[in-house]
């Protein structure tokens, strides 16, 4: 395998090779680590000299990137017209939208909506003759408390009773 000079690796960085000598020099540095290690080795020092420029390579496809371009600015001002976009509504931003909820509000305050609507919720209820049913616990409670009073008046009684007929 033939190994390329420090000359011929400079000669591809500054891209004076044909094209073809190019791609076989590309494909030599797949293959031989020697070269590689020599190509990164003249790479170095170039790195740090900003002085040096080195052309850039002609794109064969640059005309077809061209005509991409000039497709899609072309579909572009189809789509979007040149006329300049209007300005939203007044009535679509929401400062628009709080404002007139607050001014609505305080026209229907003023005016008493709400006060009819209530029905004078805010007063407070005036006292009635109401019958409050007591709970089933309270009820049965009462008859539980009046059935022992009876037995212990009835016990009372017999008691009462039996003092005197002695």
């Amino acid at each position: 395998m033939r190994h390329y000079s420090s000359q011929e690796c400079l000669a591809y960085i500054e891209r004076k090779l044909s094209a073809e000598n190019e791609r076989e020099y590309e494909d030599h540095l797949y293959e031989c680590d020697v070269c590689l290690e020599l190509y990164t080795a003249c790479l170095v020092p170039l790195e740090h000299d900003s002085t040096t420029t080195y052309p850039i390579p002609s794109d064969p496809n640059e005309a077809f990137t061209e005509q991409i371009m000039a497709r899609i600015n072309s579909e572009k001002q189809r789509i979007m017209p040149s006329t300049p976009l209007r300005k939203p509504a007044l009535y679509r931003k929401p400062v628009f939208q709080y404002a007139l909820a607050a001014a609505i509000t305080l026209i229907l305050m003023t005016t008493g909506v709400f006060h009819g609507i209530t029905g004078g919720a805010g007063q407070t209820p005036q006292t009635s003759r109401q019958t409050v049913e007591a709970s089933f616990t309270e009820q049965l409670m009462d008859k539980t408390v009046a059935m022992l009073d009876s037995i212990q008046l009835k016990a009372n009684l017999i008691e009462k009773g039996g003092e005197k007929h002695e």
